[in-house]
């Protein structure tokens, strides 16, 4: 039986003051969540990877330049050093063991663990593996003072899987923060999911974010290494997959992951979130998405 905790915004906050990662970063006044356009993303509450959409980086929960100088007032974070953890048992997301629900843009985090791989149901889970998701464009919350987006795409829980649907008519996409920072998947060959249903063209284009194509995360003193205005652009690699109507499993190997840059390839040793974006380009008629996604795992 999945035990759940729903806590807002202020009541999480106020759990884990001072701890890890759940005050919202406010940095230079802008949103931290991924616009229609693209942007800085996020990976977990605090920010994340350059760019979202089919065309351009890896979008983010929280992360990404939207709103005017000033309009955020949003609660500022307090900077943390980024650390890295490992899943238990080679899973990474299961969506079971849901811990906060996934009602607002921010949260929505599960499968916090032990080494042994056991759920932890009660304080401190949160200084263990755990993982989270997203989905944009996302509804805002009210501290940013930002419109709501014209085809928002919004995430659920059913019955342990993870439920993706919307209208798909800007960049738009999905996927998964990984806690406490950066994640060791170093002695795995790649990722297996679950995943089924309508995605427009019947494809999508999934993506692993590591430290060394992420911009420089304000809240995460050491996440992001990469330089924009050397480097060009900070995107993760990527690679393109078939998604079938009958949810089924898909593997997709860490060197079938390529045009990453600065760095072209998965370092499996610094992941920081797993994202899938739905096709679309300008000029695009707009579309349904409804995916289903579940048993994300890390492949021997």
């Amino acid at each position: 039986m999945r035990r759940t905790v729903s806590l807002g915004v202020g009541g999480l906050a106020t759990m884990v003051v001072g701890s890890l990662l759940f005050a919202a970063c406010s940095g230079d006044g802008e949103s931290e969540r991924p616009d229609d356009t693209g942007g800085a993303g996020g990976t977990g509450p605090t920010g994340g990877s350059a760019g979202s959409g089919v065309t351009g980086g890896g979008g983010g929960m929280t992360g990404g330049s939207g709103g005017s100088a000033g309009s955020n007032t949003c609660k500022a974070c307090m900077p943390t050093a980024c650390g890295t953890d490992a899943p238990p048992a080679n899973i990474i997301n299961d969506f079971e063991n849901l811990l906060i629900e996934p009602a607002t843009p921010t949260f929505g985090i599960y499968n916090a663990a032990d080494d042994m791989g056991m759920p932890i149901l009660d304080p401190p889970w949160w200084e263990g593996y755990f993982a989270g998701t997203f989905a944009y464009p996302a509804i805002p919350e009210a501290c940013e003072g930002l419109p709501d987006p014209m085809y928002p795409i919004t995430r659920a829980d059913a019955s342990g899987e993870l439920i993706v649907t919307g209208t798909v008519g800007t960049y738009s996409g999905f996927g998964i923060w990984l806690g406490q920072c950066m994640v060791d998947m170093s002695g795995s060959t790649g990722i297996s999911f679950r995943i089924g249903g309508q995605t427009g063209s019947g494809m999508l284009k999934f993506s692993v974010q590591t430290n060394a194509n992420q911009e420089p995360v304000m809240c995460l003193t050491g996440k992001g290494t990469c330089d924009l205005a050397s480097a060009g652009a900070c995107t993760p690699p990527s690679v393109m997959i078939s998604v079938p109507e009958t949810p089924a499993v898909v593997t997709v190997t860490w060197d079938e992951l390529t045009g990453g840059s600065p760095s072209a390839s998965v370092n499996t040793s610094e992941v920081l979130q797993l994202q899938w974006d739905f096709e679309w380009a300008e000029m695009m008629t707009p579309y349904e998405v409804n995916v289903t996604v579940d048993d994300v795992m890390m492949v021997e």
